[in-house]
């Protein structure tokens, strides 16, 4: 049997959890850059201006501001400057620990941080903590979803062929969405391999929720001008 808390394990893991965000990092940076069009449209008034078009670019730039605090903590250690350098130095004879307050759980969440020295970059421990709010988070995202299907489905009648049509395809491709990338991400936290595999799928989740979120909110931006309710 695998011992999943063993040194070299953690170590394998947390590289390919560093890999894996790499990856999912440059396809979301992808996305952003080259559909910035569409905001950039609406905000010079090419298309119709809505004000949740400030919860659409709420949505994907601070999906790409998460990415960018993961490349601070796993890259910038790396950068060859002297402050960073200083920092491994005072690091690395001892545990560098401290504690963050997770803004946004209600449970006022703590998470321990120490900086690893053989990765070196910053390396969140107890991570498992983070369970009450991953289910949290998917009850949430259950409830609404499925308050919004219903209501989709009862007037459904208005425009069989029409809006509302588009409307219930994308919720449940919404639904969908939320179940393939929340579900996952609980089980491994209830699982509690090792802080690496609790958080392995984080990225994925920001990647495939953001981008699917944005994607849905221009194809019904640009049905409703062609078509309005």
């Amino acid at each position: 049997m695998i011992n999943w808390h063993d040194p070299s394990i953690v170590l394998k893991d947390y590289i390919a959890l560093i890999k894996l965000n790499h990856a999912l990092a440059g396809i979301y940076i992808w996305e952003t850059v080259f559909t910035a069009g569409f905001e950039l449209d609406v905000l010079r008034r090419k298309r119709p201006y809505r004000w949740t078009i400030w919860l659409y670019l709420g949505t994907r730039y601070t999906g790409l501001l998460a990415f960018i605090f993961f490349f601070v903590n796993t890259d910038g250690p790396r950068l060859p400057s002297i402050h960073n350098r200083a920092f491994r130095k005072r690091a690395a004879p001892t545990t560098l620990s401290h504690t963050l307050i997770c803004d946004f759980a209600p449970s006022g969440l703590t998470i321990d941080v120490f900086y690893d020295t053989t990765l070196e970059t910053c390396i969140v421990s107890d991570t498992h903590k983070g369970l009450v709010n991953a289910v949290g988070v998917l009850v949430v995202d259950v409830v609404l979803l499925m308050t919004m299907l219903i209501g989709l489905l009862r007037c459904a009648h208005k425009s069989p062929n029409g809006i509302w049509k588009l409307l219930y395809e994308h919720c449940i491709i919404w639904i969908f969405l939320a179940l393939i990338t929340e579900i996952p991400t609980v089980v491994f936290l209830i699982l509690n391999l090792n802080d690496a595999w609790n958080e392995m799928l984080n990225g994925a989740a920001i990647t495939v929720i953001s981008i699917g979120a944005a994607r849905m909110y221009r194809s019904l931006s640009i049905s409703l001008t062609e078509c309005p309710l």
